[in-house]
């Protein structure tokens, strides 16, 4: 007797938007959708997670606020200077920027962008202040050009989150899953 296979989920959407202008992404409606982001006309908080290089999640701030909270605790429990530089780090993994869902367009903050590996690109013009980067990079007369330079990030909704990945971290990922598939040869568990 054979048993009946599980139903699998619908696939989950994703996307690859290009960085724009003051490091936004805009966010596709079927990966907001997907995840259970209200949409209208009010703002709300979004906790922005570093889970390792390459790699954020992002996630409805009131769904996430426990674990944020215990984070802390934990960091602020330690001996002072340790429990300062804790905090640092605690705040520096959970990080809340404000999500307009009129637009759909998401600010994703520098030192994010940086994690994730995208930095302003590189042109001959003079260093912008304070932040390393370069002021009028590869701007052409009349047009205003994006300082990342058209860097694109892979996009994909989950359960309750959106998984936010360099291009490069991705295809690590996938030749990960790749290597772990079955194939026709495998012997069944």
């Amino acid at each position: 007797m054979t048993t009946p296979e599980k139903a699998l989920p619908e696939p989950f959407p994703s996307d690859v938007p290009v960085v724009q202008d003051g490091g936004r992404i805009k966010l596709a409606g079927d990966i907001r959708t997907r995840v259970g982001w209200p949409t209208g006309e009010v703002s709300y908080g979004i906790i922005v997670e570093l889970i390792e290089p390459g790699w954020v999640e992002f996630h409805i701030g009131e769904w996430v606020k426990g674990k944020v909270a215990r984070a802390r605790r934990w960091a602020a429990a330690g001996k002072a200077p340790r429990s300062t530089y804790n905090l640092q780090a605690v705040d520096d993994v959970f990080q809340e920027v404000t999500f307009d869902p009129k637009d759909g367009r998401f600010p994703i903050p520098g030192p994010v962008l940086a994690y994730l590996g995208v930095h302003p690109k590189e042109s001959d013009g003079e260093p912008e202040p304070g932040n390393g980067g370069l002021r009028g990079a590869g701007k052409k007369k009349g047009k205003a050009n994006s300082r990342y330079g058209g860097q694109q990030l892979f996009v994909q909704a989950s359960e309750r989150s959106v998984t936010v990945m360099s291009l490069e971290r991705r295809r690590r990922r996938v030749e990960q899953v790749l290597e772990d598939l079955p194939t026709d040869n495998d012997e069944p568990a």
